[in-house]
């Protein structure tokens, strides 16, 4: 019978002052969101009034406070027009039967969400090969 091992028992801080190589922390000093040229073609347009631009807008105020509720797209390959952009990560956030996509780009000092398309649910799922509905 082989010996159980011991657990410690350590905090977080311990474990990071411990390992601190392993760990790095990065507290970004500042969120953005931008658009993508695809993407402003299709918003600019839309009136002022538009309760999809209105949505949007909220979305860019939540992003900018760093609350990402969007749904991490799983299924790879991605489509080759994000494949194109350099994309290593693409979300998806429902806007009633709508799509917003967007990325998550981070450097050493900021975190960019940058909006990418904004599609029917229909043109979603032909992108993305899902069956569409």
């Amino acid at each position: 019978m082989l010996p159980q091992p011991v657990l410690e028992s350590l905090h977080v801080s311990d474990i990071i002052k411990k390992h601190r190589r392993f760990y790095k922390i990065l507290p970004f000093k500042s969120f953005e969101v931008v658009g993508h040229k695809h993407f402003r073609k299709i918003y600019d347009p839309m009136p002022d009034g538009d309760k999809r631009k209105k949505r949007i807008k909220e979305i860019r105020d939540e992003m900018l406070k760093d609350i990402n509720k969007g749904e991490f797209i799983r299924k790879k390959p991605y489509p080759l027009a994000y494949k194109d952009l350099g994309v290593e990560n693409l979300y998806v956030y429902d806007i009633w039967s709508d799509r917003l996509i967007y990325t998550i780009r981070t450097d050493k000092e900021k975190k960019i969400y940058q909006y990418l398309d904004y599609l029917t649910h229909k043109e979603y799922d032909v992108l993305f090969g899902y069956s569409t509905s």
